[in-house]
């Protein structure tokens, strides 16, 4: 490293957190200038373990606030610019020496790194390096968010870290209880606004309580201000309300919700993605086509909401073909079985639904060399061998 290169801290809070920090601090202990720790409180040799790793740690009282103990890991930093990182992420010594390139002397950049969750897929672009200075700091007691001048520039980085902290639904749904609890906190504090309702809703929903979910997004859909402020995440509390009255069984309203966030943002693709499996389900099929080849030609396009676009484009294309085969459209049908599988080559469901159609149309070598694919990733695939057991007895020809 340069002499007159930036300096970069790394800021973590932490609370019994032994068996993540061999897999999260110790990689990139020499990757950084310097770290620093703020314990909240761990009763399992968290502090001495940070600190064998080089880090310097401040031990705290838990002050209900993830800002609060942020900003105090930022007030403990002496770098020029600041890293945050949590205990249950990772990010490769590569992706820190990238994020370098990134880091310039007049140090007013934000740069953005892409988390993804492991147990879910689900991909959400994060502030995660800032300047020191005065002015840049977090704010909320949880979902907290990072402040900075508004002159500042977003550097969207190709970095990304790994998050595997909720790959446990049991620690998943204590998470979500104590987030509720910070939440109410805050509502009582600041009096309700936009962000408290959909991050309120969208906790409410993770934890299945639908009928409390459903006040909250409404309340988030009416503010109408951050239609632009805070675009992502506005027609992102639309598609979750519209999610909350499909699970409350009232589709009839799910459908107008899509029907107006569509009208709102044509070029939403969630809200297609949304509004094509709703009228799949409900036997339109046409309509489901039209608007699930309008997502997979737009995309997601939403990285600040956590969606997993791998994951939707799947289910878009594989209900597409399902949507052409029930209008008998079968050349269709099978362009999109085969997106799907290009979409997830080790999915075996596309696979087995392209070999269906090559029995249909007569093309029974085809079929079973398709089969063959399939059962090659998924050999106890029981439709696949029921399809098999029965071409074994047809009479019919390769066409």
């Amino acid at each position: 490293m340069k002499k007159d290169s930036p300096t970069l801290s790394l800021c973590m809070i932490v609370r019994d957190e032994a068996l993540n920090l061999p897999r999260s601090l110790a990689p990139v202990r020499k990757s950084f200038d310097e770290i620093v720790v703020v314990d909240t409180g761990s009763a399992d040799g968290t502090p001495d373990l940070a600190r064998s790793y080089g880090a310097k740690v401040l031990e705290i009282n838990w002050p209900d606030d993830f800002a609060a103990a942020r900003n105090a890991s930022l007030r403990a930093a002496a770098g020029d610019w600041i890293m945050w990182l949590d205990a249950d992420n990772y990010i490769s010594p590569a992706g820190v020496e990238q994020l370098r390139r990134f880091l310039d002397h007049e140090r007013r950049s934000i740069l953005w790194c892409t988390e993804i969750v492991t147990s879910t897929g689900e991909r959400l672009a994060q502030k995660r390096v800032f300047p020191q200075k005065p002015g840049v700091c977090f704010i909320g007691r949880v979902h907290e968010q990072l402040v900075h001048p508004p002159d500042y520039h977003s550097v969207f980085t190709p970095v990304e870290i790994l998050h595997w902290g909720y790959a446990d639904r049991a620690e998943a749904r204590s998470k979500g209880e104590r987030n509720l609890a910070l939440l109410e906190k805050m509502l009582r504090e600041q009096g309700p606004h936009f962000y408290l309702c959909y991050q309120m809703g969208r906790t409410l929903l993770n934890l299945r309580r639908f009928e409390q979910a459903l006040v909250w997004l409404e309340r988030a859909t009416v503010f109408k201000s951050n239609e632009s402020r805070n675009q992502g995440l506005y027609l992102h509390a639309h598609l979750l309300q519209a999610q909350t009255l499909e699970r409350l069984g009232r589709s009839s309203e799910a459908e107008s919700v899509l029907a107006g966030l569509i009208g709102m943002a044509q070029d939403y693709g969630p809200g297609h993605w949304a509004f094509g499996r709703l009228k799949y389900a409900q036997g339109e099929y046409r309509s489901a086509a039209k608007h699930l080849q309008i997502f997979l030609d737009l995309g997601v396009r939403d990285p600040v909401s956590g969606l997993n676009p791998g994951r939707m484009s799947f289910l878009a294309a594989m209900l597409l073909g399902k949507s052409w085969e029930k209008l008998d459209s079968w050349d269709n049908a099978r362009r999109a079985y085969q997106k799907a599988a290009r979409i997830d080559s080790d999915h075996p469901e596309p696979t087995l639904a392209l070999a269906r159609l090559s029995w249909h149309k007569g093309r029974t070598d085809e079929a079973r060399e398709l089969l063959a694919q399939c059962l090659a990733l998924q050999p106890e695939n029981r439709r696949a061998l029921t399809l098999l057991s029965e071409m074994k007895i047809d009479v019919r020809r390769p066409a």
